[in-house]
């Protein structure tokens, strides 16, 4: 995986039209090249057997029932229940092959990200090389149920943009049937109108600050109120999982440093979409500092629902912050930074992918 990304970057780097100025250019190259970064990662991702929880998915969708008298009984027992119910629509009506349903959701995904950053990054090769890179896709894997709510959410992010309020809330709640943490949207939504760096977001920020120092405060409450719901144990986790680490951090601080520097640009060009986008990743990068200092399990898996859309913003913020000469050579820093970042996180994950079809048992 490292080797083919590396390979598609070094190609992406040469060959890019340099004058797409305008995020929803289509042209054959550009669907060609898209496709080209995407389908083997969906490929793979899709038949894999083996790689991070992945087991644990295909058990629970082997041990999942095909009786409907016996979908009320799972949905009421199931953390998600639009996950069970996506689960037993695949099961009953395409296939109980755990392979398809996991090519499916794949293929959902990523067809998700393509669409987001084609529509809204300055640069969408670049876009999809950074979200590899960064080692987001890996919650493709690690988390299915979370990330096709991240899905869901980034599909529809044309109505935070675009105001519809009421329309992106109905989504997030829905998304959060799916998977609960996406309620965390709710809030989010109204605190990143307006300028980036704005007074909520800077009241945000105090907010996360202060709470990293009342964390076993926190895991206390969080206990007393999960105590008899479905999720009761899952502070036990909490407790022993030990968090989100510096480098994570790091990563998610990139476009909120780029913006610091750029922000007579991004004042100027008054970009609401931009001013969005430079607030959610203020809020990707504080989750990802609370994850610190708390639980990777619970806050650690956050930072997705935000940092995701870093990498539609930094593409903007190359182009517009900098000279033509350095934004070549940003870009350039960037694609070895987070290329060097995969490398650690690889290693330091010591991540495994299987797959029982390819007949491939490999470290990454």
């Amino acid at each position: 995986m490292i080797i083919y990304v590396v390979v598609v970057g070094v190609f992406f780097l040469k060959i890019r039209q340099r004058n797409n100025r305008r995020a929803n250019v289509d042209s054959g190259f550009g669907f060609l090249s898209a496709f080209a970064v995407m389908a083997l990662p969906i490929f793979l991702l899709g038949i894999r057997t083996g790689f991070a929880d992945t087991k644990a998915y295909i058990t629970g969708f082997q041990l999942m029932t095909t009786n409907l008298t016996h979908l009320q009984q799972g949905l009421d027992g199931s953390k998600g229940e639009l996950f069970f119910l996506y689960q037993w629509v695949i099961k009953n009506f395409i296939s109980n092959n755990p392979i398809i349903f996991l090519l499916i959701t794949a293929i959902i995904q990523g067809g998700a990200i393509v669409k987001f950053y084609r529509k809204h990054s300055v640069d969408y090769l670049f876009s999809i090389l950074l979200f590899f890179l960064s080692c987001s896709f890996f919650y493709m894997t690690n988390g299915i149920r979370q990330f096709l709510a991240v899905s869901l959410i980034l599909y529809f992010s044309d109505w935070i943009f675009e105001k519809k309020y009421i329309k992106f809330i109905i989504v997030v709640l829905i998304a959060s049937q799916i998977h609960v943490s996406a309620i965390i949207w709710l809030p989010v939504c109204l605190v990143i109108k307006g300028k980036p760096f704005n007074y909520k977001v800077l009241l945000m920020m105090g907010v996360v600050l202060l709470a990293t120092q009342f964390v076993s405060t926190f895991t206390n409450l969080l206990e007393d109120t999960l105590t008899g719901t479905i999720y009761d144990g899952l502070t036990d986790q909490f407790a022993k999982d030990d968090g989100s680490n510096i480098m994570h951090t790091l990563i998610a601080a990139v476009p909120v440093g780029i913006s610091l520097l750029g922000r007579k640009t991004i004042d100027k060009e008054n970009n609401s979409k931009i001013n969005m986008m430079v607030n959610i990743s203020v809020f990707g990068m504080a989750m990802s500092l609370l994850a610190n200092f708390t639980s990777g399990l619970i806050i650690g898996r956050m930072p997705i629902y935000f940092t995701i859309f870093n990498y539609a913003l930094i593409p903007w913020l190359i182009r517009h912050v900098f000279t033509k000469q350095s934004a070549q050579f940003m870009k350039l820093l960037c694609y070895l930074g987070y290329a060097a970042y995969m490398a650690y996180y690889f290693y330091a994950q010591n991540v495994y992918y299987v797959s029982s079809i390819l007949r491939i048992d490999t470290r990454l």
